[in-house]
């Protein structure tokens, strides 16, 4: 019985250690170009569901948050206004959870190619940061299109 728990804490460990160097802080210029996907989203529906686990880390699901979102405005990948995409986060109580999950929140949402639909607390911005970000993103998505800034 001792070892079990020594593998659990162990495993614990390991994951946490993982998810956290997922989360590192990163300017939005690197989360951009690391990103497939960038866009603006208004929730329009949520509901409690089974989500998987993130990070690729392992098989099955953990409790969740189901997310149907609308884009607002799209700076990287096919997405387009108006366009409804879905998406998940994990139960509030689980570390790296996105929080702001009532219906109307916008959030701006960096997916990776390899979890499109994974909304975290490390590829997500808050809602008292959009403006900011916003700025941020069309600033850099002005560049990249070869225009003034």
């Amino acid at each position: 019985m001792r070892h079990v728990v020594s593998l659990i804490v162990a495993i614990g460990i390991l994951i946490s250690g993982v998810a956290t160097a997922k989360c590192s802080v990163m300017s939005t210029r690197d989360r951009f170009l690391e990103a497939e996907t960038v866009v603006l989203v208004s929730i329009i529906n949520v509901r409690d569901g089974p989500v998987p686990w993130p990070y690729g880390i392992s098989r099955g699901s953990l409790p969740g948050k189901l997310l149907a979102l609308r884009v607002i405005k799209s700076w990287k990948g096919s997405d387009r206004s108006e366009d409804i995409l879905h998406g998940w986060t994990l139960a509030p109580n689980i570390e790296h959870a996105y929080l702001h999950t009532d219906v109307g929140t916008q959030l701006i949402v960096f997916y990776r190619k390899d979890s499109p639909h994974e909304i975290l607390s490390c590829n997500a911005v808050n809602p008292d940061r959009l403006i900011e970000v916003s700025q941020d993103l069309d600033a850099i998505a002005n560049e990249r299109a070869g225009h003034e800034p």
